[in-house]
């Protein structure tokens, strides 16, 4: 037997569970709302004060199997009534905003149009600051549900991070797009201090990351800085491998 099937589950003074057997649903009211569902039949619930335990009917694998599932159901319906579930979610990127009108929840997330999701019955949607999602219920599956159909609607992609994602969650990330730079450059002593700093990092072939060409704005505006400050010899730029510019 499963060690969460052998815990009993406990509920407030306040909340009430009302059991049966199958097909009559169990149902459990609490401050927060009420839940009700048709428990499997190879289990029964009995109840002493506020304390409920979940037992099985008979001694086979399949009992075994569903016995702890009903129970963490059984849990999950309790708390959910009491306390209640909650999930925030994060937008992150540039123009990527939340709101709420009425029943509807608008999401604008860089496509040409915004996205429109109606907010299901027993579901409380709060916007903080345009960019964090607050989803809150009392029936655990369909918090989790409502909250992975808004992730959906634009994943978090590894390179930049942008998307939505769980507050909790952690994106892996990768390593963008390189650019080769094969170059001699001779720097002259008229070269500003920002372009001395930058051809340290250029004067023999080698790799460059992205971040760096864009403090130049682009490659281009690099090679006319090189060419009007310093004297610059067979000065070759590629782009991916291939060739981009050539002073």
């Amino acid at each position: 037997m499963r060690r969460a099937a052998r815990s009993m589950v406990s509920f407030a003074a306040t909340g009430s569970l009302a059991h049966s057997f199958p097909p009559r649903p169990t149902c459990v009211t609490g401050t927060q709302g009420e839940l009700s569902r048709t428990l499997h039949p190879l289990v029964t619930i009995s109840q002493e004060g506020n304390v409920v335990t979940v037992n099985r009917v008979k001694e086979d694998r399949t009992a075994n199997a569903i016995h702890g599932l009903e129970r963490s159901l059984v849990n999950n319906m309790v708390v959910g009534v009491t306390t209640g579930y909650e999930k925030t979610l994060t937008m992150i990127g540039v123009g990527y905003r939340a709101a709420v009108n009425g029943k509807m929840l608008t999401l604008s997330l860089g496509y040409s149009h915004p996205v429109e999701m109606e907010i299901p019955a027993g579901i409380k949607v709060e916007v903080v600051k345009n960019t964090t999602i607050i989803v809150s219920g009392h029936d655990k599956e369909q918090v989790g549900q409502f909250s992975a159909d808004i992730r959906s609607k634009r994943e978090p992609e590894p390179y930049k991070g942008k998307g939505v994602r769980y507050q909790d969650e952690y994106v892996a990330r990768k390593e963008g797009k390189r650019v080769c730079i094969s170059t001699d450059v001779h720097v002259s002593t008229a070269c500003p201090d920002s372009l001395t700093r930058a051809t340290r990092f250029v004067r023999s072939p080698g790799q460059v990351n992205r971040s760096w060409i864009d403090s130049f704005g682009s490659l281009d505006s690099f090679a006319r800085l090189a060419t009007n400050t310093c004297t610059a010899s067979s000065l070759s730029i590629k782009k991916n491998g291939n060739p981009h510019l050539k002073i």
